[in-house]
């Protein structure tokens, strides 16, 4: 990079945060609020400190004070008080970076570069905010926790150099490419629920623990880098026929793949572990092929072909000692709602 060209890009990093770069203490905003929405935030943080909302110098000098010694701040609407609303202005608290979970749910966020000198949060959660850009958030490499449900967030880019990210939720939001996430070795949950994605590629070398993607548009699935690793799984609500490596997973508890393509059980007659199993609304006329599954308790099968149940499978609804030693019997809903049964 030229010279030129790093004097731009430090000018430009100036506009952005230059904000910051000289942030007020909370004690200031608290006496001299700039506007209502400063004044919603420093209220919710007084009430998170158990002090009247009344801002006063004692009040304020208190609050500052007790919030300088806490690592994990909630922002929270009141729902028995909406005269003091949710959140929407974060520069009160800009100067708390020794904050390292911060939870700023159901408010009203749109903005939170005023978070910019957080560089050691490790837990972030922005539910249920209209709030898009994120680009702050490449900042905070210690990232190991963030929730974005119902939000509008769908530029994952800012996530990309998370390293340490374990746990991302997503539900809800638009988001459409996971390509940013592809290098993120150290996720292991991930809610991707109710969105528009078609390719789950990203994810192929992810040792994942817990993948919901729920009401998508999926059509492949591989699953083979997480055989060791994967405990739940929920592809429900896409158009899968097959899941590439499903037979191989060692520890998985429960599956759903309901409102699928899925003609065959086959693949799940390996699952040893498995103790919930929804396949509703596919194309399945035969589960004999569960029927080696001793630790299986919940089996939904409603909106398929499947005319009997075979006695191998009914054997399962009797009490019968599990793997771990538990006395167990299956459960077994949807029986009589099948498709083209007499």
């Amino acid at each position: 990079m030229g010279r030129q060209s790093a004097f731009v890009a430090v000018l430009i990093s100036a506009v952005m945060f230059g904000s910051q770069l000289n942030a007020k203490p909370f004690y200031e905003y608290c006496l001299n609020p700039e506007n209502q929405s400063q004044q919603q935030t420093v209220i919710a943080v007084m009430i998170k400190m158990k002090i009247q909302d009344r801002l006063n110098e004692e009040n304020c000098r208190l609050a500052s004070d007790l919030l300088r010694e806490r690592s994990y701040l909630s922002i929270y609407p009141d729902p028995f008080e909406p005269a003091r609303g949710p959140a929407n202005d974060l520069r009160p608290i800009e100067d708390e970076i020794q904050i390292r979970s911060l939870s700023l749910a159901k408010n009203e966020i749109t903005d939170i570069s005023p978070l910019v000198n957080f560089k050691d949060l490790t837990q972030l959660n922005i539910n249920f905010n209209p709030i898009s850009d994120i680009t702050v958030v490449a900042r905070f490499g210690k990232l190991q926790e963030i929730g974005a449900t119902e939000t509008n967030v769908t530029d994952l880019r800012p996530l990309a150099g998370l390293s340490r990210l374990r746990e991302l939720s997503l539900a809800k939001t638009g988001v459409y490419d996971l390509t940013p996430l592809k290098k993120l070795a150290n996720l292991s949950v991930l809610f991707l629920s109710h969105n528009k994605i078609r390719d789950l590629s990203p994810l192929k070398n992810m040792a994942l623990e817990y993948l919901h993607v729920e009401d998508n548009q999926i059509t492949e699935l591989d699953v083979s880098a997480a055989t060791s690793s994967l405990i739940m799984l929920d592809v429900s609500f896409n158009a899968l026929t097959q899941i590439t490596s499903l037979k191989d997973l060692q520890k998985i508890d429960a599956i759903s793949i309901g409102h699928n393509q899925f003609s065959s059980v086959e693949d799940f007659s390996s699952l040893r572990t498995l103790r919930w199993l929804d396949v509703r609304d596919n194309h399945i006329s035969k589960i004999d092929a569960l029927a080696n599954l001793t630790d299986l308790e919940y089996l939904i099968i409603e909106g398929n072909h499947i005319c009997e149940i075979p006695e191998s499978i009914r054997a399962l609804e009797q009490e019968h000692l599990n793997s771990r030693g538990e006395w167990i019997k299956l459960e077994i809903s949807g029986e009589g709602q099948q498709n083209g049964c007499h």
